[in-house]
């Protein structure tokens, strides 16, 4: 898969200072089948749930992606840095794996912030990194994305300029429905080491 329009150097150029909330840097790590492996492992426990609506409207409910490995990741599309940065990362680790591995995985986006993020909003933005699939977006009401939010974690809050300061990392799901792995800002930028690890997660599971 490839064409993702931005990348990680475009975004890089052009980051105005906001304060993040990322995880710890790179550690290594072995997956089942061998190989080490770049994300930190997720804490033994049930996945959460994960029940919004796409972009057309439709529902997304993780329990029903069964078979694919799906990367959940909070954001927002006026988000001026981690988020298009990270998004770019993950284009650009899907470009590494082959068309059958690709076509298993999913991205999972959903908005921190839906009032401001209405679907064509939301579709145009994951259409700068690539196709539906594998990226979909998810929205719904702003309670709704709260609750998952705290289920998945994830932290934020309103900051100055009408931007928000969130938590960001990526949790890979594995085909299993398994949260296996997590990626903070500095733990996705080696698209190679990325796509290894999502290669590891689709066969293991």
């Amino acid at each position: 898969m490839r064409g993702a329009g931005i990348t990680r150097r475009a975004v890089l150029s052009a980051l105005p200072p906001v304060a993040l909330i990322t995880l710890s840097p790179v550690a290594l790590r072995w997956g089942r089948s061998g190989g080490a492996l770049i994300g930190t492992p997720v804490p033994a426990g049930p996945t959460p749930p994960l029940a919004l609506s796409k972009t057309d409207g439709r529902p997304f409910d993780l329990a029903a992606e069964h078979g694919r490995l799906v990367l959940v990741y909070f954001g927002y599309t006026r988000c001026p840095d981690v988020c298009p940065t990270t998004l770019a990362d993950v284009a650009a680790a899907l470009a590494h794996l082959s068309a059958g591995e690709a076509a298993r995985v999913r991205v999972a986006f959903v908005s921190l912030d839906p009032a401001a993020d209405p679907a064509a909003t939301l579709q145009g933005y994951l259409g700068s990194f690539g196709p539906s699939p594998p990226f979909v977006g998810l929205t719904g009401s702003p309670t709704a994305v709260a609750r998952a939010a705290a289920a998945w974690g994830v932290t934020w809050r309103k900051a100055k300029g009408g931007f928000f300061d969130h938590s960001s990392f990526v949790t890979a799901v594995d085909p299993g429905g398994i949260r296996r792995l997590r990626y903070g800002y500095a733990q996705t930028q080696d698209p190679i080491a990325l796509a290894h690890d999502l290669s590891v997660l689709l066969h293991d599971a």
